[in-house]
């Protein structure tokens, strides 16, 4: 942006505007990863993510892995429906619905 306007920042004064960045948000950092270690469960969100016009692969993964338990679930008679509310409804992994009785 401000080479667009005309002004060529030196290293220096990059450095300078990292380090002074960094520090500022060096509390917020800390908070944050003192969130998300107390956290449960943590996940990204990367809906909204694209990568060379495709979605990620971590995104192909997961969408790969619901697919094949919604087939598996049809073919064993199982409510989908029902049991994936059971999962939204689990406050953790381990508290997760049994597929299969």
């Amino acid at each position: 942006m401000l080479t667009r306007q005309g002004v060529r920042p030196t290293a220096g004064a990059l450095c300078q505007a990292a380090q002074s960045a960094s520090a500022a948000l060096a509390p917020v950092q800390a908070q944050t990863a003192a969130r998300l270690n107390a956290s449960a469960m943590v996940v990204s969100d990367e809906t909204g993510w694209h990568v060379g016009g495709n979605r990620t692969w971590s995104g192909a993964v997961t969408q790969g892995r619901v697919m094949s338990v919604i087939r598996t679930a049809s073919q064993q008679g199982v409510d989908i429906i029902q049991y994936l509310s059971g999962v939204a409804r689990a406050p953790t992994p381990e508290d997760l619905p049994p597929l299969f009785s």
